[in-house]
């Protein structure tokens, strides 16, 4: 007897993928289909971080440039403050070396020059 499991005769799965596509009018497929092709595009995330890593360098080198002129005009604060103390030790130890009278004539002087001043404030 025979068995009735027996598929040996059946052809009702015969036909191949590529024959139902010819038969369905179906591109053949040679390769499994790709995704959509987004390489032109650009990743949204990769400009956002872009972005962001421009806009604190700009903001980094402001913060540099601004502590560059801070620590600038510090050190011309203190060269300016220093050439003022020379000048008075200075100013000072040429009226420890003059005479009575030379003293008196300058001190004349700075009376004048600031009496003037306060006339030009005032007139001027």
């Amino acid at each position: 007897m025979a068995d009735a499991w027996d598929d040996s005769g059946d052809d009702w799965d015969a036909d191949s993928d590529d024959d139902f596509a010819a038969k369905l009018n179906l591109p053949k497929a040679s390769a499994p289909a790709a995704g959509p092709d987004f390489s032109d595009e650009e990743d949204l995330a990769v400009v956002e971080k872009a972005r962001v890593a421009k806009a604190t360098q700009q903001t980094l080198k402001a913060k540099g440039n601004a502590l560059a002129d801070k620590k600038r005009r510090e050190a011309e604060r203190k060269e300016e403050l220093e050439l003022a103390k020379k000048a008075m030790e200075l100013e000072l130890e040429r009226e420890g070396n003059m005479t009575a009278e030379e003293r008196r004539l300058e001190e004349r002087r700075k009376v004048e020059e600031g009496d003037d001043a306060l006339i030009d404030d005032l007139f001027g």
